[in-house]
């Protein structure tokens, strides 16, 4: 079992509630773990070399962005389903749709395979600190 999630609780106004300071949740982030750090903790976890892991990173890095950049959902093996996801404007007449101008956003969606989202269902989650909605603490579970 994972460690509990620790959440941080800010207080922020939300229009969507009629402008009303309400309190919300959000994962508290500690780091972003990059190239280096990944592929030693891949070694750590594997019977491939640290040296061996960057070209197959770099590999992995190409062919998805081969395949997702022309139409494919690509599939990483326990982990989940990457696919190109757009916005677009609508029309109620044929004549009005225009594919380079009605592209509004462009996105990378994930879907987890669905051993992450049972593992996923599992998770404990713990407040850590309370924010006010300009970052600043406004109340710690550790005072």
């Amino acid at each position: 079992m994972a460690k509990p999630i620790y959440l941080l609780s800010a207080r922020q106004q939300l229009v969507a509630v009629k402008n009303k300071i309400m309190w919300v949740l959000r994962p508290k982030r500690y780091s972003t773990i990059r190239g280096q750090e990944v592929k030693k903790y891949m070694a750590t976890n594997c019977t491939i070399p640290e040296g061996w892991i960057q070209p197959v990173l770099d590999a992995q890095a190409k062919v998805f962005h081969d395949l997702l950049l022309n139409g494919h959902n690509v599939t990483l093996p326990g982990v989940g389903t990457f696919g190109l996801r757009l916005t677009t404007a609508s029309h109620e007449k044929r004549e009005d749709v225009n594919a380079q101008k009605d592209v509004l956003r462009q996105r990378i969606r994930f879907t987890p395979c669905s051993e992450l989202k049972a593992e996923l269902k599992e998770l404990e989650f713990q407040i850590d600190d309370w924010h006010d909605k300009d970052g600043n603490i406004y109340f710690s579970e550790h005072d």
